[in-house]
């Protein structure tokens, strides 16, 4: 990749991603967030709702918190398909002293085909692909002939509450491959209300899945109910 230009501030980047470093560092990190869900702002502790209510999912991590910086960033991504940004995504992942299990399969967060086809890419697959070029070990990680994928198409859920997303996603997600004993990460973008990771997290488990945990890019501040 050649020197860029900066995303935020048009200058030059000084870096082969369109991100300086003056930028990076006015990210709003999430810093005291609950172990678990990766809510923001919980002072380090678990939130009331992992206190009362167990997830399929281990462990949400995510570095950053979902504000206007981060929205425009995933704006220019997905929906003006500006596919350079994987590389921002996972600049700021690495910056998190970002690692996976040793062990672990690796795998993206799968789209719909329909959707694939009207978006022309799944971000989700190329934020893996670049921390793959960043850490070699991830490519042997999640070609491992194990894949999540989509068994319908599911309603936009960018304005839906929690409770509608989790009725969405019902049976949405389904398992190629052998995950039996294995332990999972699942790549993704940004992280509302972990509806869709847990989602994907039972159909694993279901699967035979020793344990899944969702590693992305941002959390947002509030759960919607």
């Amino acid at each position: 990749y050649a020197p860029q230009r900066c995303l935020y501030c048009d200058q030059p980047s000084l870096a082969p991603e369109a991100l300086c470093n003056v930028c990076l560092g006015e990210y709003r990190y999430n810093v005291d967030a609950c172990p678990c869900c990766a809510l923001p702002d919980c002072h380090g502790a678990q939130c009331p709702a992992c206190q009362q209510r167990p997830s399929p999912l281990e462990r949400i991590v995510a570095p950053l918190v979902y504000d206007p910086a981060v929205a425009y960033l995933i704006s220019q991504w997905k929906f003006q398909r500006d596919r350079r940004l994987s590389e921002v995504a996972a600049k700021i992942m690495m910056r998190d002293a970002f690692f996976f299990e040793k062990n672990a399969i690796v795998m993206s967060t799968p789209l719909h085909w329909l959707r694939r086809l009207q978006r022309g890419f799944n971000q989700s697959e190329d934020l893996l692909d670049s921390l793959g070029r960043r850490m070699p070990r991830l490519r042997v990680q999640r070609h491992s002939g194990t894949a999540l994928y989509r068994v319908r198409a599911t309603a936009k859920q960018s304005l839906a509450t929690r409770a509608a997303r989790l009725a969405n996603l019902e049976g949405a997600f389904a398992v190629r491959g052998d995950v039996r004993g294995r332990r999972i990460v699942v790549v993704d973008d940004v992280c509302t209300t972990a509806a869709t990771g847990e989602a994907m997290a039972q159909a694993l488990l279901a699967a035979g899945a020793a344990g899944v945990s969702l590693w992305c890019l941002a959390r947002t501040p509030t759960r919607r109910r």
